[in-house]
């Protein structure tokens, strides 16, 4: 599950409208995310949100503002630098597809298994997928990104970069495969038929919160993948409707 302190900066970065105060006790903040209070929860005990509030105020990923008396807290540029290193925020806005494939081949030695985990960590941060341990791809435009996290690697035949079309196989089955598309669409679909059980009269802010928690840990491990590669219609497209014009209302009361 998303920590508190992911979760916080994700919710402010891709949907600034859900922070508007900040819960300035250990109950109120417990309540905002996870409706009734208890101090017994482990998630509770790991990540209390006062003090991922302090945390990130103090490294100055947040910032606090105060109008009309009531303050509400806001991600800051570094806040947002902090989360691409481990998020590709990019990714939300639904980018354009240019038709072509960025691949990834390396064949690192055991003695640098470091920037070999690194690296594959900056990988997943990027959406790219795994064709097999050493072969990645992915099908969004990030040559700057990866320029400049190799800017600092004296790379001798151990890393190849490339781009191209593909000329025979279906995109989407391969892309089904790498993603576990099929195990993300279900969970999705799991969390809409959840919402739609609640008959709208007894729909009420704990609902909401369960899941809010729920769509926040899909869409921070969703590809976002371009939508000719994805089964249409898409149901990551559905939950995010139904949170933005149904969940939010009852969220921010």
């Amino acid at each position: 599950m998303t920590s508190i302190p992911r979760m916080l900066l994700i919710s402010l970065a891709v949907f600034g409208d859900v922070v508007r105060v900040a819960p300035i006790s250990k109950r109120q903040a417990w309540n905002f995310w996870f409706g009734d209070f208890d101090p017994s929860e482990k998630l509770f005990n790991r990540y209390s949100y006062s003090l991922a509030v302090s945390r990130l105020l103090k490294t100055g990923q947040i910032e606090k503002i105060v109008e009309n008396g009531k303050a509400r807290i806001k991600i800051t540029p570094f806040g947002l630098k902090v989360l691409s290193l481990k998020l590709d925020l990019k990714k939300f806005s639904r980018r354009a597809w240019d038709k072509k494939w960025r691949m990834i081949v390396f064949d690192i030695s055991e003695k640098s298994k470091k920037h070999r985990d690194g690296l594959r960590r900056k990988l997943k941060s990027l959406s790219f997928g795994m064709m097999q341990k050493s072969v990645w791809i992915t099908p969004f435009p990030i040559e700057n990104e990866l320029r400049e996290y190799f800017s600092h690697w004296h790379i001798k035949g151990e890393i190849i970069v490339s781009q191209s079309k593909i000329l025979v196989g279906d995109q989407r089955e391969l892309c089904a495969r790498i993603w576990r598309i099929s195990r993300l669409k279900r969970k999705y679909e799991r969390l809409i038929k959840y919402w739609g059980k609640v008959k709208k009269e007894h729909r009420n802010r704990k609902l909401a919160i369960k899941f809010q928690r729920i769509f926040f840990d899909l869409i921070a491990k969703d590809p976002y993948l371009p939508q000719e590669l994805l089964p249409k219609p898409w149901v990551g497209d559905t939950a995010e409707s139904i949170y933005r014009s149904e969940v939010l209302k009852y969220v921010a009361k």
